[in-house]
């Protein structure tokens, strides 16, 4: 009434519920735009790797531009999705649509992002020739395809679980 002025700050948070018995990711169709998807929303810029990209959602569609791949084959530029829930024995499939503008590779990883060497944890069993854990790789195309793989959690329950898109 003096002319003064009143400030007040809320904080407001968000939490989308998944129902895990249907759906390990949030926002899978990107329906919410980059909503729960990390490096999806800048540049793919991964200074260890040595790899440089762009991601975008368009219509529903993550688009990423790859300008320089990653100098250890594969693991950069990516897009994750981190916090998921992954339950020890419980055996979880992964479905998803991709293609790309020319023949590439996909690599995708199941796991926890650690902050140091190894860097990440996988959570299953699909061993190389070394009988070391290796990524899920599929050969895209410039058709659209469905690519689906299984695992089963191998590690300790952890709601710290990550999905991985490599596309370097």
């Amino acid at each position: 009434a003096d002319g003064g002025k009143a400030q007040k700050n809320s904080t407001v948070t968000v939490e989308v519920v998944v129902d895990a018995a249907t759906n390990l990711v949030v926002n899978g169709d990107f329906e919410l735009g980059n909503n729960a998807w990390t490096n999806s929303d800048l540049s793919l810029l991964d200074l260890h790797n040595g790899a440089v990209g762009t991601a975008a959602v368009n219509a529903g569609v993550l688009e990423v531009i790859v300008t320089t791949p990653s100098w250890d084959g594969g693991s950069a530029p990516r897009v994750n999705q981190e916090g998921l829930d992954f339950v020890k024995g419980m055996t979880y499939e992964v479905s998803f649509d991709a293609k790309a503008s020319e023949a590439a590779k996909i690599r995708t990883q199941v796991g926890v992002l650690i902050s140091s060497d190894p860097w990440f944890i996988p959570y299953y069993y699909n061993t190389d020739a070394e009988g070391a854990a290796s990524p899920f790789i599929f050969n895209l195309t410039t058709a659209w395809q469905t690519l689906t793989y299984k695992f089963t959690v191998v590690e300790d329950t952890t709601d710290n679980g990550t999905i991985t898109f490599e596309l370097g």
